[in-house]
């Protein structure tokens, strides 16, 4: 049995050595791994970097050129400005200004021909108005005349005199004023 022993102790060490390289190649693999991972993240801050500076740079050329850009294109703006003043003012304006005193003088004609026309439509319904006042007061004395008794006429004389004609054996008598403060007459017999 010593020899079992012996190889049961040659065997345990023989783990423990194996186990003691593993923890060694563990900790070798960590360090790696570690340094590896320090130089990783030194060469991708370094890549940050120099990607920021590399935007900052394009950013500060490109908003150089949108500058200039805005620069002639205000420019070109203004001048092509001041070539359609030069234009309104001098061939433009040849061609409008007699339009435009055309114009004018078209609405103050029709100004005027709406103001005269207005007033005539006001004299014409003014003269309606009184046309219908006249003949509501000649349907109101028709209606008098009609309730007038048939043996009272009306006659009217060639120079325009209107006169009452009475009926033979009669006569109007006195001077009186009705409700309304018309003259009034008391016809009576003779």
């Amino acid at each position: 049995m010593p020899e079992t022993s012996t190889l049961t102790a040659l065997a345990e060490r023989l783990k423990q050595r194996n186990e003691e390289e593993l923890k060694q190649i563990e900790r070798i693999e960590k360090d790696a791994l570690e340094r590896l991972s320090r130089s990783l993240r030194k060469s991708i801050e370094a890549e940050l970097n120099t990607l920021q500076e590399d935007t900052k740079k394009a950013k500060n050329i490109i908003i150089k050129q949108l500058k200039e850009t805005i620069r002639e294109v205000k420019e070109e703006r203004e001048e092509i400005e001041e070539e359609v003043k030069s234009l309104r003012t001098s061939k433009l304006m040849r061609v409008i200004w007699p339009v435009i005193v055309g114009l004018l003088i078209s609405m103050a004609a029709a100004g005027g021909l709406w103001a005269t026309l207005k007033f005539m439509d006001w004299q014409i319904e003014r003269k309606i108005t009184r046309i219908e006042e006249l003949n509501m007061q000649l349907k109101e004395a028709e209606e008098k005349i009609d309730k007038t008794p048939p043996w009272v006429t009306f006659d009217q004389h060639a120079d325009g005199t209107k006169y009452l004609i009475m009926p033979v054996g009669w006569e109007l008598v006195g001077n009186y004023t009705a409700k309304n403060g018309a003259a009034a007459y008391k016809m009576v017999r003779r």
